[in-house]
C-alpha cells in the first residue's frame, strides 16, 4: 500500500511506524524486566563467626537483638532451609494460648501496676476481711470489668499468714489442705523471704499476709496479686485494702485425697508472694518519699515475672525446682520458632524464657538469691533491661561489652552449654536438644532466636544473611570456612 503513496507522504508514514515499533519494543522490554527480576538485599556485616572448641558440630543462630518490649517480629530472611526470599513480616506473632490448658501456667500475676490511685491506705482503713462475715472482691479471670464480691471463712490462722476460703467451697478436706499450705507459708516462705529478700508491707496492720482461696476464674488461672489492694477503693476497683494474694480453688480441688502433691500450690503461693514483696519495696519508697513514680512504673513484664519465678526456688527452700524449664520447655517448638524474650502475651513459654534468661545472668555474675533481691530493688535505675545489665556490669569483669552480648551468650549457651565461661550454665542446668524451626521462613520476636545445626564441616561457610529484618543478626559457630 505504501508503494502507491507520494514520496513525501510515504516517508511520513515510515517515520511514524518506526516510532511505534520502538515504543512497542520498549514496553515489551519493561514488562520482561519486571517479571524476571528478583530483588534481594544481602548483609555480610550481619554475621559473626564464633569458634567454640567444646562444641563438635557447626551451627547458625539468628537472633533478634531488639530489646523493645513493644517491638515486632522480623523476618529471618533466606534461611538454610529455603532458597528464595520470603516476605518480610513485621508484626507481633499471635498468642499461643493453646498451651494454657496443657501446662496450666501461672497467668497475669500483676493485672495492672499503673493505676490512677494516689491515696495509700495509711489512714483509717476497713479491710473487707474484717467484715462479718468476711468478704473479698476479686477480679474474675483477671478482669476489672468482671468484679465479684464473695463471702469467705477464715480457715487457717497462722503466725505470718491468714488463709480465707470462699465459704461455698470450704469442706473438711479443703480445710486440711489449707492447713498444710498455711504451715508451709509460716515455716518456709515467710522465713525465707525475711532472710533472703524482704517482708511484705503490712497494709492492714494485722501483722500477716492474707491468702484468699476461691473461684477466681478459669482453672488455668492459678493466682494473682493486685497492687490496687494497697490503696483505697476507686471508681474502677473495690479494694480489699490488705496485703493479699489470690489462689484458685481449682488447685485444691485437683489434689488427691490420699497422696496430694502440693507443688503447684507452693509454686503459685511463692510466685505471688514475691510479687507482693516486689511491690512492697516500691510502696515503702512511696511512703518514705511521698513519690509514686516507681509504684506507677513497673518493670517490663518479662522482668517482673522473671523475678517471681527466679525467687520461687529460694522462697520454697528448693521444694519447687524449675529445672524442667531448661531440659524440656526451653526446647519446645513454641520457643524454637522464634518466640521473643522481651515481648509478652502471657503464654507459659514467656515465663520459661524470662526465668531461664535471668538464671543465665545470675549464674554469670556468680550470685545467688541476692541477684533477684538486687534486681527487685533496682526499680530506680530503669524499668527495662538496663536494670538487669547494671547488676551484670557491677559483678563481672570484661565478660560482656553490652547487653546484646549477654543476649547472644544466653542463646549460644542454650545450644552448647559449656561447663564454664559465657556459653553455658556452669553445670547448674542442662538444656534439652535444640532443633530447627518448624517453618522454613520464620519470623523472630524481640529477643527471640532460631537455630540451625549440622554435623558437617563447612555446612554454613557460604551463608550470607539475605532479606533479613532490621534487628536480625546471625552467629556462625565453628564454620567460618577458614
Amino acid at each position: 500500500m505504501l508503494n502507491n503513496l507520494p514520496k513525501k507522504q510515504k516517508s511520513y508514514y515510515i517515520f511514524i511506524l518506526n516510532i511505534l515499533l520502538v515504543c512497542a519494543l520498549q514496553s515489551c522490554s519493561t514488562v520482561i524486566d519486571t517479571t524476571d527480576s528478583t530483588d534481594t538485599s544481602t548483609y555480610p556485616d550481619r554475621i559473626t563467626d564464633l569458634t567454640i572448641s567444646d562444641y563438635t558440630n557447626t551451627a547458625l543462630i539468628a537472633i533478634n537483638l531488639n530489646t523493645n518490649a513493644s517491638g515486632s517480629s522480623e523476618s529471618a530472611g533466606i534461611t538454610p532451609l529455603i532458597t528464595t526470599s520470603p516476605t518480610i513480616v513485621k508484626k507481633k506473632a499471635p498468642s499461643n494460648t493453646t498451651y494454657f490448658a496443657e501446662f496450666n501456667p501461672l497467668i497475669n500475676t500483676n493485672i495492672n501496676l499503673t493505676l490512677p490511685h494516689t491515696t495509700p491506705t495509711t489512714g483509717s482503713i476497713q479491710s473487707l476481711a474484717s467484715d462479718s462475715p468476711p468478704e473479698f472482691n476479686i477480679a474474675y479471670n483477671g478482669s476489672l470489668a468482671n468484679q465479684v464480691t464473695q463471702n469467705a471463712t477464715l480457715s487457717y490462722k497462722g503466725t505470718s499468714c491468714n488463709i480465707y476460703v470462699q465459704t461455698s467451697y470450704l469442706t473438711s478436706t479443703i480445710a486440711n489442705h489449707v492447713t498444710t499450705i498455711g504451715n508451709f507459708c509460716d515455716t518456709t516462705i515467710h522465713s525465707q523471704a525475711e532472710t533472703l529478700f524482704a517482708l511484705p508491707y503490712d497494709v492492714d496492720s494485722n501483722g500477716k499476709v492474707i491468702v484468699y482461696v476461691s473461684d477466681i476464674g478459669s482453672s488455668t488461672f492459678y493466682g494473682y496479686f493486685y497492687s490496687a489492694d494497697f490503696y483505697l477503693s476507686s471508681l474502677t476497683y473495690t479494694s480489699n485494702q490488705a496485703d493479699i494474694i489470690y489462689i484458685n480453688i481449682a488447685l485444691f480441688n485437683a489434689l488427691s485425697s490420699t497422696d496430694p502433691d502440693y507443688s503447684d500450690i507452693y509454686h503459685t503461693l511463692a510466685h505471688e508472694y514475691q510479687h507482693l514483696i516486689n511491690f512492697s519495696e516500691r510502696f515503702r519508697y512511696l511512703i518514705a518519699n511521698n513519690d509514686n513514680t516507681y509504684t506507677n512504673q513497673p518493670y517490663d513484664t518479662w522482668i517482673e515475672e522473671g523475678i517471681a519465678e527466679g525467687a520461687t526456688p529460694y522462697l520454697t527452700n528448693n521444694t519447687v525446682q524449675l529445672s524442667s524449664y531448661f531440659n524440656s520447655n526451653l526446647v519446645d517448638t513454641s520457643i524454637l520458632d522464634g518466640r521473643g524474650l522481651f515481648t509478652w502475651d502471657s503464654s507459659f513459654y514467656d515465663y520459661v524464657l524470662a526465668f531461664t534468661f535471668l538464671e543465665y545472668c545470675k549464674i554469670q555474675t556468680n550470685l545467688t538469691s541476692d541477684f533477684y533481691k538486687t534486681l527487685m530493688q533496682n526499680y530506680a535505675i530503669s524499668s527495662d533491661y538496663e536494670a538487669v545489665y547494671t547488676i551484670i556490669e557491677n559483678n563481672t569483669t570484661d565478660l560482656f561489652t553490652d547487653f546484646s552480648d549477654v543476649l547472644i551468650g544466653y542463646r549460644v549457651a542454650n545450644l552448647i552449654n559449656t561447663s564454664s565461661g559465657i556459653y553455658g550454665y556452669k553445670t547448674n542446668y542442662s538444656p534439652g536438644t535444640i532443633t530447627e524451626p518448624s517453618s522454613s521462613s520464620p519470623s523472630i520476636e524481640p529477643g527471640g532466636a532460631v537455630y540451625y545445626t549440622s554435623s558437617q564441616t563447612n555446612a554454613y561457610n557460604s551463608f550470607i544473611p539475605t532479606d533479613v529484618g532490621d534487628n536480625i543478626y546471625y552467629y556462625r559457630i565453628n564454620d567460618s570456612g577458614d
